[in-house]
Order: C-alpha cells, then structure tokens, then sequence
C-alpha cells in the first residue's frame, strides 16, 4: 500500500482517518487514528477515481459520513463539512451549495433536493477553495488568493440543535415559524430516520405529501410492530427490504401484494407458490394488468402456473377481504 498525501486526498476527525490510496484512487483505507488499525473493513471502494474526501466533525463513529468528489464528470469542485453539526457545504458552477442534512440521500433521495440550499457567489476563479465552514459562515479562497466570507442561514443548525436534544416540538414550531420547505424536508427526512411518525406526517403535511402523510396514518395506526417496521421501510424507498421483513415475520399476504403494487411480479408469484391459497390472486392481478397493457403473457412462470388456476374474481375478492380481516 503506497499513500501519498495531500489536502484533498486525507480526511480526518476525531475517531476516523481516511486516505485515498495514490496507486489505485478509486479505494479508500479508513483507519484508527489513535491505534492505526482499520476502521471496520478498512476500505471503501468506489467506481470511479476519487479526487477529494471530508469527513464529518460531529457526533460518534456510528454516525460518521464521508463524503467525496470523483472524476466522473461531477460539477462539484470542492467540499467541505460543518465544524459542529453534519451539515455539507460544495462549490459547484460558481454557486454554494450547502446540503443541510446529506445522511437523508441514503434513504429519501426526493427529500434531499428539496433540503438544497444554493448561493450565486461572483468571481471565484478557475480554481476556488473552500476553507471551512462554522456556526453560519462559510470561508472560500478566490483563485487570485482573496478571501470571501459568505453567511448562511443559521435555520437548519437551529433545528438540528433541537433535534439533538430530542426536542421536536421545538423544531416543529422552529419549521412552522419559517415556513420555508427546505426546513420541513430536513425535519420530513430526520423524522423518518429517528422512526417520529408525528412528526413526519406534519412535515410531510406542510410539503403538500398528501400520499405519504396517509402513508404514516396507516403506520401509527397499525399494531403488529413487525409490520409497522416493514411499512417504514418501504417509505424509505427499500420496497425489496420491506418485502422480506414481511415474509420473515409471517406476513405473507402482505409480502404479496406489496410486490404486486411495486410491479414485481416474479417474486409474487415465487411468494404465492410458497402459500397456495395466494396463487389466484397473482394470477388474477398478472391478467388483469396484461389486460389493461394490451399484452400477452410471455412469462414461462405464469404460463406454467395460469393453467393450474381458475380465475374467479368474486372468489378473489372474497379471499383478499379474508386476508385483510385477518391482518387487521
């Protein structure tokens, strides 16, 4: 391993170091700062050539976020994290961009473009640097040498503040009070990772997400918590996830037509085949779906399968009422 080192290729916090290896950019080495052992694996690989890193200064190792700039034609030039909270700030075509809470874009990619914050800043030059970023200020360095200050909103480290301390009666007022989107994304998108559906049904509210917010209805409301577990990750996006929490906690009906609403008709009927009683009803929504495409079936599965079923919607029905009582 040959690590050569230089400002944008090394990171540091107080429980992390990351390095870019110099032979082959595209890995990562994370270590102990302290013992010089790896950090979990020791490495992260990336498919393109990496460029620049920074890692967070705040919060514990669990929450630690690295970020980076690849040389995959990315329009951001630098990066650069906040000295207390997890908030990320980038150069990119001669505007400041600041993403308040970039952790969301694991899992509520929508939410984090709404939390974007940007800021025309003039005569940057070729090749502008970003110095820091602390309380709500951020320091750049002009390509002929000048140094430019330039305020940000002290709104989003309000929240965070609050949300730190578990304070989100606070924040809701804090969001309420400013009425401005991007701060009810970021409480949208916190409140989901900390699993406050009150909270996020009223964020999401205020964003005018009347399916999600009817979403989270059906979440509090529901009882099984394994179920409410699996509901909260599908509205994270992770529909695959969530499909297999359901089964594994003896929720096959529920398994099943979640994927039949996402579309994924294979693994419906690989579901169905494992609980026959659910086989018509896959068999019957894969018609009716091809009915409305203007299609024929071409799968070898349901061609297999079809055969062995006698569609009867009003049985359908029956068993899916059946099902649905049950699972209330």
């Amino acid at each position: 391993m040959v690590l050569i080192f230089n400002p944008s290729t090394i990171a540091l916090s107080g429980d992390t170091v990351a390095v870019v290896d110099k032979l082959d950019p595209s890995q990562i080495h994370v270590l102990d700062p302290q013992t010089s052992k790896n950090q979990g694996d020791g490495k992260i690989s990336h498919s393109a050539e990496i460029d620049e890193i920074c890692l967070s200064q705040s919060g514990n190792i669990n929450n630690r976020l690295l970020a980076m700039i690849d040389a995959a034609g990315t329009l951001v030039q630098r990066i650069c994290f906040h000295d207390q909270w997890p908030m990320l700030a980038g150069l990119q075509e001669g505007q400041l961009v600041v993403w308040p809470c970039p952790s969301i874009a694991f899992d509520h990619r929508d939410l984090l473009e709404k939390t974007t914050i940007t800021k025309k800043v003039e005569q940057l030059g070729r090749f502008p640097e970003l110095l820091n970023f602390t309380q709500n200020s951020i320091l750049l360095r002009r390509s002929d040498g000048s140094l430019l200050p330039s305020a940000f909103s002290p709104f989003p480290a309000a929240l965070l503040a609050h949300l730190e301390e578990s304070k989100w009666d606070n924040a809701i007022r804090l969001c309420r009070h400013m009425n401005d989107d991007s701060l009810w994304a970021m409480l949208a998108g916190l409140a989901m990772q900390a699993r406050n559906i009150y909270a996020a049904e009223i964020a999401y509210g205020s964003l005018d997400e009347i399916e999600k917010v009817e979403f989270l209805r059906d979440i509090r409301n529901e009882k099984d918590k394994d179920v409410k577990a699996a509901l909260m990750t599908m509205l994270s996006g992770k529909t695959s996830e969530a499909d297999i929490m359901l089964e594994k906690a003896g929720h096959p009906f529920r398994a099943l037509m979640l994927n039949i609403t996402s579309f994924k008709w294979d693994r419906a009927l690989d579901i169905a085949l494992k609980n026959r009683d659910l086989l018509e009803i896959v068999i019957g929504y894969r018609q009716k779906y091809l009915q409305e495409m203007g299609r024929q079936e071409t799968n070898e599965k349901f061609l297999k399968y079809q055969s062995q079923v006698e569609i009867d919607w009003p049985h359908i029905r029956q068993t899916l009422a059946s099902h649905r009582a049950r699972a209330d």
